[in-house]
């Protein structure tokens, strides 16, 4: 015999919020909602939107993208010095009059005279090698930025299948409840024909109190977790967002191919996609990519550690001098009888000097530079290999962790199943008196718990697949289609040789 509650309230929050109603939470927990998603203009994203939109509008990642500008200017700074500097002067003099007649036309009363200088470096090692070595510190600033693209978009990821198992656990909560609601007025009927005592009554009216609070707290895990991912996109947190659902074949995985997925069924494949998924890995890996810059700029410096031990510096240096103006006491060049007359200086004069130097002696300096730099490359060689195999154990333990959760899939679907099965079981025989109400909620606690772990199933199978994704260094739904086709061709090719 089944038994079923007795009709509820219907709420449409529409109508409530268009008339100004605002219901409490115990009005929330026991009417049946309507136009609970109706809160407005909503914004309705998928999780390739989502992961696209965290891109363009996180305030994170903009902050790393100001960086990046910023460290492309160093190396404008740095190759300014290569280039020319020409330099300007406008002087304007004036000299005390007995002065400047005792200076015999050398030094005018008032003088206005101009000169534009310039120095060409025609070769330095120091400047080159700093130009060269900025250069490669922008490619490490630029992996060091990807490394944070990739971090935002993983992290809007996890918050978006957050936020998706938080509805879905919301969903069960609601479920269990009225399971509750019914198990109640199944007790009290047979409280009322005599088979059972008022304790059944009071104890389901606990579990119905107990499941309401559930509930509650349920549906603000929601609010929660929809506020961390509006945060990460940089949306008003006061505007609705809605989500579409995620499935296993969703065009922004990079296992959206059934292939594979089929693999992480099968041991012996799976070894080869975790090979595959590695050297994947350490081809667009930005933190080996910022490590190679790194060793890159060092080696650069290295170099002329060494060479400053026989290479001179070449400059190229000279100028352009006018007076524009002579005036007062001095100006002009006296006149004396031959052959004492003094020659006037002219106007307009320029030089041009080429300058090789050279430090014959600087206390050991280069030497000790030489060995420093050679240090610092070792150094930066042995952090590599150990990125390197941080880099590979990242992707391995994410297929693990994703292989396990894949399996999950289907047995806690069959789990869950079972469960509901059990459940009905015994409500049956308890509605008929047959078990106690022990018994039930043994098996109405164990229905939830499994629905629950079936309800998120994939969710954590996509949350751990994401992660894997991150630790390869790409993910699918930041690629062009054709980056996509690339990739499952080469996995589909690596498929036909076995």
């Amino acid at each position: 015999m089944r038994l079923v509650s007795a009709s509820r309230l219907t709420l449409n929050l529409a109508t409530a919020r268009l008339i100004g109603f605002s219901p409490g939470w115990s009005v929330l927990t026991d009417a049946e909602l309507v136009g609970a998603d109706s809160a407005g203009p909503a914004d309705t994203l998928s999780l390739a939107q989502a992961m696209q939109a965290a891109v363009a509008s996180n305030l994170d990642l903009a902050a790393a993208n100001l960086e990046v500008a910023s460290g492309r200017e160093n190396v404008h700074l740095t190759r300014a010095g290569l280039l020319p500097q020409v330099q300007s002067q406008l002087n304007q003099t004036y000299t005390r009059p007995a002065s400047a007649a005792a200076s015999l036309g050398q030094q005018p009363q008032r003088l206005l005279e101009g000169a534009i200088n310039f120095s060409l470096p025609l070769y330095t090692e120091e400047s080159w090698a700093g130009y060269g070595s900025e250069r490669s510190l922008q490619r490490a600033r630029e992996a060091q930025r990807d490394q944070v693209r990739l971090d935002i978009v993983l992290d809007v990821a996890s918050a978006y299948l957050t936020t998706l198992q938080a509805r879905t656990l919301a969903d069960v909560q609601r479920v269990n409840l009225n399971r509750t609601r019914t198990n109640l007025e199944v007790a009290r009927l047979r409280e009322s024909v005599g088979s059972a005592s008022r304790a059944d009554v009071y104890r389901w009216q606990g579990e119905v109190a107990n499941a309401r609070r559930d509930l509650i707290s349920a549906e603000s895990q929601v609010r929660v977790a929809v506020l961390d991912l509006k945060r990460i996109l940089n949306r008003p947190l006061d505007r609705p967002l809605a989500q579409r659902d995620v499935v296993l074949g969703d065009p922004a995985l990079l296992a959206q191919d059934s292939t594979v997925l089929a693999w992480f069924d099968e041991p012996a494949r799976f070894t080869l996609l975790t090979r595959f998924l590695v050297a994947e890995a350490f081809r667009v890996s930005p933190e080996l990519a910022s490590a190679e810059a790194a060793i890159a700029a060092q080696r650069r410096q290295y170099t002329a550690t060494g060479r400053a031990f026989w290479l001179p510096d070449f400059t190229l240096q000279g100028g352009l001098t006018n007076v524009f103006n002579r005036g007062g006491a001095g100006s002009t060049v006296p006149t004396f009888p031959a052959p004492f007359s003094l020659p006037t200086p002219p106007d307009l004069s320029w030089q041009v000097r080429a300058q090789a130097s050279y430090p014959l002696f600087t206390g050991f300096g280069r030497i000790a530079a030489r060995r420093q730099s050679g240090f610092e490359v070792d150094r930066l060689e042995v952090q590599r290999d150990g990125i390197r195999l941080a880099v590979d154990q990242r992707v391995r333990a994410a297929l693990e962790t994703a292989a396990s959760s894949y399996a999950a899939i289907a047995l806690t679907r069959d789990a869950a199943e079972a469960a509901g099965r059990n459940y009905e079981l015994v409500s049956d025989a308890y509605a008929g008196g047959t078990v106690s109400i022990t018994t039930l909620l043994d098996a109405q606690s164990n229905a939830l718990t499994s629905s629950e772990s079936a309800a998120n199933a994939v969710h954590d199978f996509l949350l751990d697949l994401m992660r894997v994704e991150r630790a390869m260094g790409t993910f699918g739904a930041l690629q062009q289609p054709e980056q996509r086709q690339a990739f499952l061709q080469r996995l589909r090719a690596l498929t036909e040789t076995q």
